[in-house]
Order: C-alpha cells, then structure tokens, then sequence
C-alpha cells in the first residue's frame, strides 16, 4: 500500500488483468451504472437518464476483458505499472 486512499486491496482482482478501452454500455435497464473500481467515479451510458443525472459521470473508460471491472484513465495510468495491468492491442502500456 502507498496510501493512496484509492487503493483497496485490488491486486487481489486487478493484478496482471488485461483491459480495453471501451465505451460504457449499461447491462441492463436495472443495473445501469458501474463505478471505477480505484475512485469510485460513476460510468453511465452517454444518452440516459443517468448519464444526465450525474454531473461528470464517464462515458468510456477501461473494462477488464470480461467486462467485470471498469477503472477510469486517471487510475488506469496512476496504477498501472504498480498492479501490471496490461491495455489489450498496445505493447508499450504493458512495460
């Protein structure tokens, strides 16, 4: 830990994952926001309700291959040599 207050335990998840960046697409009419899994900043799908309901909120960020765990870019570059994370299809993040 650096004590940085966004780090929670997430090389237990995160460590080596590989990631794309991808616009956010809700997964459902129920479940129709994600958080970045590092500063907890809200995704929402650009057009919704949400989307326009929550000042700031990304439209497009950094998912895991499987689509489980979304981080922002901020915390995508501020974490991504200390928990490896690699960016799918760009060998020169993945140093």
């Amino acid at each position: 830990m650096t004590g940085d207050w966004r780090e929670r335990d997430q090389e237990d998840y995160l460590l080596g994952r590989e990631f794309e960046k991808r616009e956010y697409q809700q997964a459902s009419e129920t479940w129709d926001h994600d958080h970045c899994d590092f500063c907890w900043k809200k995704f929402c799908q650009a057009g919704t309700e949400v989307a326009a309901a929550v000042p700031g909120c990304l439209t497009e960020g950094f998912v895991t291959l499987d689509g489980d765990h979304w981080v922002c870019e901020v915390c995508f570059f501020d974490f991504r040599f200390k928990y490896k994370l690699r960016l799918r299809g760009n060998p020169e993040v993945r140093e």
